[in-house]
């Protein structure tokens, strides 16, 4: 049976009393955008309003990614899709979706023993498939309240898209866990450890999130990475270095390329040395 219908009654009871995230919600049976839906609402309402709503729909018909790409949200009530609404969201505001993929990279990596990585900026792998993006939103206000940040979540629960619709390996997290996922506990364990992280990081503590994050590209790209876009060319090198304040580092020492987190171009995979590829 793929659909696992959300309890939440139980969603409820596994939250804490007091919790400033998803302390209001609706689930929607089907919608086009929840992001956009609630984007909508964030530029109506004053952000203090909504700090902390969640969103989220059984079916998703019209979800995004990043640049617009088109998010597969899978058949009814198999997958998470929502979004979640924060007032004031914490500074910088993309330091939200480093936080959020965080949190359910530790989430993820309760339900399964393969690898759990983060392809940069914000998606989720296990074992190299994709199984979850992120993406920020800070749509302009209609007021002169706190900003709004808007966080859409897509994760892939218990189906994937068929291999002919994407471009990359996609997966899900059913695929490799030896229980049957459970929607309800995992949205429950995400807004805790997002809870958490938020708190530790707006409390001062953003070497606990520096480190996790930079622990979780490596995975992705343990050989390092190059950014194709950069002139003159960027040979690349491992990554090196990760922090809020000062961004992404990344190269040989002599070729270190920094770029703060707004500037970060797109990144791929550097290939193994040609010594410790595999014949062909």
């Amino acid at each position: 049976m793929i659909a696992d219908p959300l309890d939440f009654g139980e969603l409820d009871r596994l939250l804490p009393a007091k919790r400033r995230l998803a302390r209001e919600w609706q689930w929607l049976r089907c919608c086009e955008s929840t992001q956009d839906r609630l984007k909508a609402r964030a530029f109506a309402e004053p952000g203090s309003q909504l700090d902390g709503f969640l969103l989220g729909t059984e079916e998703q018909i019209g979800g995004r990614g990043r640049k617009a790409r088109d998010w597969w949200s899978g058949p009814a009530g198999a997958n998470l899709s929502l979004s979640l609404a924060l007032s004031p969201p914490p500074d910088p505001p993309e330091v939200l979706s480093l936080l959020a993929a965080v949190a359910l990279a530790d989430v993820l990596e309760a339900w399964t023993s393969s690898t759990v990585a983060l392809k940069w900026p914000n998606d989720l792998l296990i074992a190299g498939a994709k199984v979850a993006g992120l993406l920020v939103e800070v749509p302009a206000s209609g007021s002169y309240q706190p900003a709004t940040a808007v966080l859409g979540l897509g994760l892939n629960v218990r189906a994937s898209p068929p291999p002919q619709t994407s471009p990359y390996a996609c997966s899900d997290l059913r695929s490799h866990s030896l229980r049957q996922p459970k929607r309800t506990r995992i949205l429950a364990s995400w807004l805790w450890r997002l809870e958490f992280r938020l708190l530790q990081y707006q409390r001062g503590d953003a070497k606990a999130l520096e480190s996790r994050f930079l622990q979780l590209l490596r995975r992705w790209a343990p050989t390092g990475v190059r950014a194709p876009t950069l002139k003159p060319p960027d040979p690349g090198g491992p990554l090196v270095e990760f922090s809020v304040s000062q961004g992404l580092s990344w190269g040989q020492k002599d070729q270190l390329q920094t770029r703060p987190m707004g500037w970060i171009p797109e990144l791929e995979v550097l290939p193994p040395p040609a010594n410790n590829r595999p014949p062909a």
